[in-house]
């Protein structure tokens, strides 16, 4: 599969409120929530499950034409599951006057939901593709991040994610090299605890295979950010375990220890080591030594980061050879 992108297309997606799962869409598209007394939802629900239990419609418009998108997500029960029981994810699409179609996302399992959707076009053209990624979370760290291409002929086809995986459900689609094909970031544990410190991983789109690649090389520019992120955890856990009063959460919700960096607040109580009388966590000892080791694979990554940014090899972390 060939894409081929417009440089041109390269403008940050919009955030779409009012759907339970996050939605961001290319402004070329032109989206805007459909209603079920649209007769595309009628035709929509024929290539649905008997069992679909909720569907949302999203109304898109094809660069520079008349050309018309509408996509529903919708969820079903899963085949032999009671009600309320597992359900899977369904996306279907009417491109202009075309039949519909549906796409079960590939590779999903049963009770996963879909978290965020990112959508955007190859090309400001009636010939552009739409492509169409998704993330599908579980009560694991770890989501499904999979992928869809529709096409101005109504075909679906299959997007490959190179196995991606991300924490949460969250990952974002930028286009970070400005050549109109969208870089897909996802998240990765880093520090080893629940809702710890994380790092990112940069997939891009290559348009001879139409797949997506894990490829950090020419984003030196984002991850040299990353680094600076790193840095500035590192400085700001030792000022916290000096003073960790000063930087204690008193609403009650959320992590207790909290710093801000660039209008955004990270919890640090992965890294964060308590007094030997502090009581609630069990072993002290057993429980700081777990601090000092996710604090150290932080700054081990910084490190290797670091090194790579220089010229040196991938960072072990990252677990990919050169």
């Amino acid at each position: 599969m060939l894409l081929v992108a417009s440089a041109s297309a390269s403008e940050p997606l919009l955030e779409i409120e009012g759907l339970p799962f996050t939605l961001a869409v290319h402004p070329w598209l032109k989206p805007r929530l459909a209603t079920m007394s649209d007769q595309a939802a009628f035709s929509l629900a024929t290539v649905l499950p008997s069992t679909t239990v909720e569907m949302d419609i999203l109304a898109l418009n094809w660069p520079k034409s008349e050309l018309g998108c509408w996509l529903a997500v919708a969820n079903s029960t899963a085949r032999g599951a009671a009600p309320g029981g597992p359900m899977l994810e369904h996306l279907a699409c009417i491109v202009g006057d075309g039949e519909p179609a549906n796409a079960t996302l590939p590779g999903q399992t049963a009770g996963a939901r879909l978290n965020r959707v990112c959508i955007w076009p190859t090309a400001k053209s009636v010939d552009a593709d739409l492509v169409c990624v998704c993330s599908l979370a579980t009560d694991e760290q770890d989501a499904q991040v999979v992928g869809l291409v529709i096409g101005s002929d109504g075909r679906v086809r299959d997007l490959d994610t190179a196995g991606a995986l991300t924490l949460y459900g969250w990952f974002d689609a930028q286009d970070l090299d400005n050549d109109g094909l969208y870089e897909l970031i996802t998240s990765r544990n880093l520090d080893g605890t629940w809702g710890g410190f994380f790092y990112h991983a940069v997939r891009s789109l290559d348009p001879a295979s139409g797949r997506y690649i894990a490829s950090p090389d020419g984003y030196e520019d984002y991850f040299a950010q990353e680094k600076a992120w790193l840095d500035w955890v590192i400085e700001t856990r030792e000022v916290i375990q000096a003073n960790p009063v000063d930087y204690l959460n008193h609403s009650g919700i959320g992590y207790a220890y909290v710093a801000e960096y660039q209008g955004r607040k990270y919890g640090f109580d992965s890294v964060i080591e308590v007094p030997p009388t502090f009581t609630g966590v069990g072993d002290v000892e057993q429980f700081n030594r777990g601090r000092r080791q996710a604090f150290e694979l932080v700054r081990t990554y910084r490190d290797e980061l670091a090194a790579w940014l220089e010229g040196g090899p991938y960072p072990p972390t990252w677990k990919m050879g050169r």
